[in-house]
């Protein structure tokens, strides 16, 4: 999992579906979150909240390329306490 904030001021958390897909879910969820990234990224899943990742290297390289923060962790709280952090 990872938490990164763009320095467009944009929260996202990367996570993996129940079906071993890898998804990239705004946090917190605002309007329009799935016109905010480039089609590249993915599509956005209306139901689940979240893009599915076409290329997850691809979409972590973007992610750097435009954060600001970013925290990698395989425990949940340390990814809520740095999207806490602001």
């Amino acid at each position: 999992m990872g938490y990164f904030k763009l320095n467009d001021g944009t929260g996202w958390v990367r996570v993996q579906n129940k079906e071993g897909h890898q998804m990239l879910a705004p946090w917190p969820m605002f309007d329009g979150w799935d016109e905010a990234l480039p089609s590249h990224i993915g599509p956005p899943d209306l139901h689940l909240g979240a893009y599915a990742l076409r290329d997850v290297v691809a979409t972590v390289a973007y992610l750097r390329r435009y954060g600001v923060r970013e925290k990698v962790s395989g425990l949940w709280r340390d990814i809520v306490a740095a999207a806490a952090a602001g």
